[in-house]
């Protein structure tokens, strides 16, 4: 108790009052639709009216009877680690309100909905890059002697950037003991989420928080990976070794196996969490950079093989393109040879017409220019005969060898 009486003093919540005025009319607020709700509260999809139409999450804690105690608790909690805090991969706060009836937190909206929301298309490097984003936050967290405590899919969001912040800290601990470690009755959480040690703890018991976090991490990625619905009781560690490959690379399956150490002395810190998967994330950068499917490791030889066969489509095309050249350039040589052949033939013919035509004039004794001018005539068809039979040939063995390189 006094642990808790400690803590609270370090943290004032900055509420606004507005016990005589409606939170929603007072801001012109309108809600659009129900996100869902936590263990004290509703949240609500909000849209400002006087502020450009700006979307916003409003949780709303009832001040009934009954939940009262329950509300302000966890509104105080949640307000003052909200407002302490700042972290890009942290939920802030825009304002914290209370009312007549109810309390009110207004916080950004996430467009990605949380982790759940897309469970199961969402492939291993965003997977891993959320836990990435996750891991951040909780190294802040602990950093400043703060346990979360209830890290879960449920609560962690996704921006339309693609970024994972964490929230609901309705359930956080301020760690002031030297020894790091809190007694089991003031630890909540989720029971699926659990360490072994908190599972099995006796009240009195002191629990290290911030190694029930890592756990709670760990749980988290496994869940994601696996499509699995996480459950109470379970060995995490036993069922993610037995279980057949999913993609992950060597970095990121050592990191999941350490988070999910049954003993937490054999756990990393958030800290080391972070490193490990920023090793897997700097090392899959360059391949998963084409192509985010699938693991790191399968990523780069994803990659490789991408790029051997698209050396592999150069190099044929390439080969195609010498063999189309190298055709043309025959087509055009024989083209020219028949042309020059045609040419030297025809010119024989016209020669041959033309002696022709002068021996019979001869022989007939200079008939009327109408009939030379016939004779004449005659043999310019032959000729344009000739010449117009020669470019059809040629036409048609070209578009021959056309279709057959195509074909080929």
């Amino acid at each position: 108790m006094a642990e808790a009486a400690a803590s609270s003093e370090k943290r004032k919540p900055r509420v606004v009052d507005l016990r005589e005025e409606d939170f929603f009319e007072s801001y012109r607020l309108k809600k659009i639709k129900f996100l869902g709700q936590g263990m004290a509260g509703k949240v609500y999809l909000v849209k400002a009216e006087n502020d450009g139409g700006v979307f916003m999450a409003v949780k709303e804690f009832p001040l009934s009877e009954e939940l009262q105690d329950q509300s302000l608790q966890q509104f105080v909690a949640e307000v003052s680690y909200m407002q302490a805090l700042s972290h890009p991969n942290l939920v802030p706060c825009y304002m914290a309100v209370r009312c007549q009836d109810y309390l009110a937190i207004a916080m950004p909206f996430y467009s990605g909905g949380n982790l759940l929301y897309d469970w199961g298309n969402q492939g291993i490097p965003l997977i891993a890059s959320y836990m990435l984003d996750v891991a951040r936050a909780v190294e802040y967290l602990h950093s400043k002697n703060i346990a979360h405590m209830d890290i879960k899919a449920d609560n962690v969001f996704v921006s339309a950037s693609g970024h994972a912040h964490l929230g609901d800290f309705g359930l956080a601990e301020e760690v002031t003991d030297d020894s790091g470690t809190i007694a089991a009755e003031w630890l909540g959480g989720t029971e699926e989420y659990w360490a072994p040690e908190m599972a099995n703890a006796d009240s009195e018991d002191r629990l290290d928080p911030f190694k029930l976090d890592v756990y709670a991490l760990g749980v988290t990625f496994y869940v994601l990976v696996s499509e699995e619905e996480p459950d109470i009781n379970v060995d995490y560690l036993a069922r993610f070794q037995a279980s057949p490959d999913l993609g992950l690379s060597s970095n990121q399956r050592s990191a999941l196996e350490q988070m999910l150490q049954p003993k937490p002395l054999d756990r990393p810190t958030a800290s080391q969490v972070v490193k490990l998967l920023e090793m897997n994330n700097s090392s899959s950068r360059s391949s998963r950079s084409s192509n985010s499917s699938g693991s790191s490791c399968n990523s780069s030889s994803s990659s490789s093989i991408t790029a051997v066969a698209a050396a592999a489509v150069v190099v044929a095309v390439l080969s195609l393109l010498v063999v189309v050249v190298v055709v043309v350039v025959v087509v055009v040589v024989v083209v020219v040879v028949v042309v020059v052949v045609v040419i030297v033939v025809v010119a024989a013919v016209v020669v041959d017409i033309r002696d022709a035509v002068r021996e019979i004039n001869r022989t007939l004794l200079n008939p009327p220019p109408r009939r030379a001018a016939a004779a004449a005539a005659a043999a310019a068809v032959v000729v344009v005969v000739v010449v117009v039979v020669v470019v059809v040939v040629v036409v048609v063995v070209i578009v021959v060898v056309v279709v057959v390189v195509v074909v080929a």
